[in-house]
C-alpha cells in the first residue's frame, strides 16, 4: 500500500509540473482514511465491549463495590443487527475515502497553482483511492 501511495505521489508530482518531493504533500488526507478503517474494523468491539465499562465503573478493583449502581447491569452483546454493523462500516469506510482526495485536492490547489493543474495532478491519487475503496468494500463483503 505504501508503494501504491508513493507511486501515485510521484505520478502526481510529475503531472503537476511542480518540483520537490510530494510524499508528505498529502499525508494529511489520509487521515480521514484511516480514521475511516479505525471506525470499521473497530466500531462493533466498542459498541460491545465498551458496555462492560458500565459495570467496570461501579467496581473498579474488583472487590464487589457497587459504587454507581451499576455492578449488575447486564450488557447487550448484540446491540445492532450485522446488517446495521455492516451499513456503519461502509459509511464510514466510503465517507474516509470522499474526505480524503477532498483534502488532498484541497492542498493540490495550493501547490500546483492553477485548477486545471491541480486536477491533472489529482487523478493518479483518485484512481489509487477509488482501488483502495473497491478493496476495502470487498473486504467489509467477505465477513
Amino acid at each position: 500500500m505504501t508503494l501504491a501511495y508513493l507511486g501515485a505521489v510521484e505520478v502526481s508530482r510529475r503531472r503537476s509540473g511542480v518540483q520537490g518531493d510530494h510524499a508528505d504533500l498529502y499525508l494529511g488526507s489520509l487521515i480521514p482514511i484511516a480514521a475511516a478503517y479505525a471506525v470499521s474494523h473497530y466500531f462493533s468491539l466498542l459498541l460491545v465491549q465498551g458496555q462492560f465499562a458500565i459495570t467496570l465503573a461501579s467496581d473498579p478493583l474488583g472487590r464487589g463495590w457497587d459504587l454507581f449502581g451499576t455492578a449488575d447491569f447486564r450488557p447487550n452483546i448484540a446491540p445492532l443487527s450485522p446488517n446495521m454493523i455492516w451499513y456503519v462500516q461502509v459509511a464510514a469506510l466510503v465517507g474516509g475515502h470522499v474526505l480524503g482526495p477532498a483534502l488532498a485536492h484541497d492542498r493540490a490547489l495550493t501547490v500546483a497553482g492553477s485548477p486545471d493543474r491541480a486536477v491533472r495532478a489529482q487523478i493518479p491519487l483518485l484512481v489509487l483511492m477509488v482501488l483502495y475503496t473497491v478493496a476495502g468494500l470487498w473486504l467489509l463483503s467477505q465477513n
